[in-house]
């Protein structure tokens, strides 16, 4: 594939914002303004995502972002999201289980972050709202390398009685959650 126009090459112009959203706005600035470019590919971090999105948006620069991050595609025109949600991630895992293996009851097994739990809430209510059930639930801390101890917990000993919802109980990865 020849992407050249005559003489003109496709150039691509690397900067690195170690993750500083002040950093990454100014590279954004820089690449627009002092490089030319004409679109933008990145970045990769939540932290930085929605500060550059803005910027590429006041700029009118296309920007392509690859974070997560929530509400970065509706800042505007300019910019798109090349990345799946946490919510589509669990939508999808959901889906495949139920639709293609018939499975109607579930276990959570969840790393207790703020968004492993968010995303075991989510899981939670996509299968309720499929008609499934959650019959087990267990965290396990992030950096765990071993799993079979929080994994034995699931045998018996947080099971969920059927009708409870992810609502009615309050999940280890926020404290003082109200029920």
């Amino acid at each position: 594939l020849d992407v050249s126009a005559g003489d003109l090459k496709p150039t691509l112009v690397i900067k690195d914002s170690e993750g500083d959203p002040d950093k990454a706005v100014a590279a954004l600035e820089e690449l627009v303004t002092v490089d030319g470019v004409i679109a933008v590919l990145g970045p990769l971090l939540s932290t930085t995502a929605l500060p550059v999105a803005e910027k590429a948006q006041e700029l009118r620069v296309p920007i392509i972002v690859l974070s997560q991050k929530e509400g970065v595609p509706q800042v505007g025109r300019y910019v798109f999201r090349n990345f799946l949600t946490s919510e589509a991630q669990v939508a999808a895992v959901a889906e495949y289980a139920i639709e293609r293996y018939g499975l109607t009851r579930f276990a959570i097994f969840y790393p207790s972050t703020e968004r492993g739990g968010a995303m075991a809430e989510n899981f939670w209510a996509t299968v309720e709202a499929a008609g499934c059930q959650v019959t087990a639930i267990e965290p396990y801390e992030a950096d765990t390398t071993d799993f079979r101890k929080p994994l034995r917990k699931l045998d018996g000993r947080r099971y969920v009685a059927k009708g409870v919802s992810a609502v009615d109980l309050e999940l280890p990865y926020l404290p003082g959650r109200t029920k």
